[in-house]
């Protein structure tokens, strides 16, 4: 049932005869904007807005639109490289601070200096 984005958008045998929109006549974009869709969907975010009673405006330029469905996700540039690595970076960094936190337990227990505290009547 999907078609792709180019058969999607093309004007159908009836259409190729009428009235043209400009240069994007042949793309989902140049239909959209020009069949009064962005009309339409300003009129009703005002309209929405407006009932609920708050200051808020949708932006003075207009409505913004992008292409639906979106291309899917390509990983690529650094990010993608790195990715591989980050578990390995995030252990690395936290080992000395786990390290640190277990020699200063073990320390406190060799020298016994919570039972030499409750010697001295200090509570916990």
């Amino acid at each position: 049932f999907a078609k792709s984005p180019k058969e999607a958008c093309e004007p159908s045998e009836q259409e190729k005869g009428g009235p043209t929109f400009g240069p994007l006549t042949n793309t989902c974009t140049g239909q959209y904007a020009h069949n009064g869709g962005l009309t339409i969907q300003r009129l009703v975010q005002d309209w929405i807005l407006w009932q609920s009673g708050t200051e808020a405006k949708v932006s003075e330029g207009g409505v913004g639109f992008a292409y639906f469905p979106q291309p899917s996700y390509i990983e690529s540039g650094f990010y993608g490289l790195v990715a591989v690595f980050i578990p390995l970076l995030v252990t690395l960094g936290l080992m000395p601070v786990v390290a640190n936190s277990i020699r200063s337990i073990v320390s406190e227990k060799e020298l016994r200096q919570k039972e030499l505290l409750k010697v001295m009547g200090v509570s916990e």
